[in-house]
């Protein structure tokens, strides 16, 4: 039987990964590669990737949406709750689709930008 993980976001835009009964709130940022999936690499060292048998990068799969609030919304089983919530800030938008970028605070408090 496969492992049960399950992926949600705090309220500083950090991925929360829940497993084996452990909560695990590492390093990284929000990207999308050439085929528009978005990813989640880890910025932690290999000890900690290899501790917690963590891939480099996170496929965050899904069905995406903006809701009410103008936050994408990723919406899948694999994600606490049904959904998958990135606080985002809209940089620009046409009818084909939108750029956007997500703020988030890395574990030293320190704030990041970036424009995956």
């Amino acid at each position: 039987m496969k492992e049960k993980i399950t992926y949600t976001t705090d309220k500083a835009n950090r991925l929360i990964i829940r497993r084996k009964g452990k909560t695990l709130t590492p390093d990284g940022r929000f990207k999308i590669d050439e085929s528009n999936r978005l990813y989640f690499w880890l910025n932690e060292p290999l000890s900690y990737t290899r501790k917690y048998r963590l891939p480099q990068k996170i496929s965050l799969d899904g069905k995406w949406r903006l809701n009410d609030e103008h936050n994408l919304e990723i919406v899948s089983d694999k994600y606490a709750g049904g959904n998958l919530l990135l606080k985002i800030n809209i940089i620009a938008a046409a009818p084909e689709g939108f750029i956007f970028g997500v703020s988030q605070i890395d574990k030293q408090g320190q704030a990041h930008f970036t424009h995956p």
